[in-house]
């Protein structure tokens, strides 16, 4: 008896409390995947990097400075002329495909790096090429955020320098 008691309580928070609650993830892979589901160009509903309450929402203190800082600069930019970012730090490209198969794997990096955290995916589908992107994670306030988004390779950019260079 005690043990469909539990159940039926279980069944009752499972119901009640939706998985993307507007708490921050309490693991890093969560925290990633809930930041692909939430960004969704393809279906117009990116995320607006430019709220700070959506960049709070996800990054580190440092991230939300860098792109108040980039905000600032496209505020102030001349009309005209193309100023911050010309494509979206999440996805690592201008254009997107329809989100209908990313693929999304989240995985641990090895040592020597520390809480960094590569998510692959497929922006066009299982053909397309494949995208890596490196997240260094870290835990502020008890929950996990983004410190910064590395592009990996010999050309690679971490996001949060090329924001504050603008």
């Amino acid at each position: 008896m005690l043990h469909y008691a539990r159940a039926a309580v279980l069944a009752l928070v499972t119901v009640t409390v939706p998985a993307s609650a507007a708490q921050p993830a309490d693991a890093p892979e969560q925290l990633l995947r809930e930041l692909y589901a939430a960004h969704r160009p393809w279906a117009d509903a990116p995320l607006d990097l430019s709220d700070p309450a959506v960049v709070a929402r996800w990054f580190c203190p440092g991230m939300q400075r860098a792109f108040a800082h980039h905000d600032s600069v496209v505020a102030a930019c001349p009309e005209g002329e193309s100023c911050g970012l010309d494509f979206d730090p999440i996805l690592s490209a201008q254009d997107y495909g329809d989100g209908a198969d990313l693929g999304l794997r989240i995985a641990l990096l090895p040592p020597p790096s520390q809480q960094m955290y590569a998510a692959r995916f497929r922006l066009f589908g299982p053909e397309g090429e494949e995208t890596e992107l490196h997240y260094r994670l870290a835990q502020a306030d008890r929950h996990w955020c983004i410190e910064d988004i590395v592009v990996p390779g010999p050309d690679g950019m971490a996001l949060r320098q090329y924001l504050e260079s603008l």
